[in-house]
């Protein structure tokens, strides 16, 4: 997830070992029980709830509102996007305040560790070292916007997205395959599993597991 722009302080290259180190207690984490309260499976939905309160003369019903994050009966462009902008939003700025201040990038992987999968968190944390030994001098800007829905799935959704220069194949999967769960950080129901180039993708490569 390349994003930003150039320049930082501190001393990049300790920094860089926390990323390392919290990946590897990220990864022996992930071997067991991620979530000491699971989340609800995606594939599940839950309907709003409704109340009622009487009194003599009135009734007043109060309506929860709709959960943004919940997965449609159809899986759109629209949605899609939705949830692809949030959780480009979270992995940017984490890098961007490891960029501000090194010294955050334990937390900040702690943070990316929410949104990837396990398959792909390891890609991710390695290019944030790779930027942190560099002084994020080459920490660019790139927003994902969707073209079209490829596959339509609750186990694994597949767009097209334009990116700055090229089109990417993203797909997206279930929390459950996340490396961290936190819905505090994360409050959707999916994680980033394989970003690859459009041309070179298919929905078999980006749905695989780890």
């Amino acid at each position: 997830m390349k994003a930003g722009s150039p320049g930082s302080s501190g001393r990049p290259s300790l920094a860089a070992a926390a990323v390392l180190a919290a990946v590897l207690v990220l990864a022996v984490g992930a071997c067991g029980s991620n979530d000491p309260e699971p989340r609800s499976d995606p594939t599940t939905t839950t309907s709003p709830s409704t109340t009622t309160s009487e009194s003599s003369s009135t009734t007043t019903t109060t309506t929860a509102p709709a959960d943004p994050w919940a997965i449609p009966d159809e899986i759109d462009v629209a949605y899609v996007q939705r949830i692809v902008t949030k959780l480009q939003d979270i992995g940017l700025a984490a890098y961007d305040d490891v960029r501000k201040d090194p010294s955050t990038a334990a937390d900040a992987t702690r943070r990316l560790a929410t949104v990837f999968s396990l398959r792909y968190f390891p890609t991710i944390s390695n290019e944030l070292a790779g930027l942190m030994r560099s002084n994020f001098a080459n920490f660019r800007p790139n927003s994902y916007r969707v073209i079209r829905i490829d596959r339509a799935d609750r186990s694994c959704t597949v767009a097209t997205v334009q990116g700055v220069a090229n089109q990417y194949a993203i797909s997206l999967v279930p929390i459950s395959r996340a490396t961290r769960i936190d819905p505090e950080v994360n409050p959707t129901p999916w994680v980033i599993n394989y970003i690859y180039r459009a041309n070179l993708a298919t929905p078999e490569k980006v749905c695989a597991g780890s």
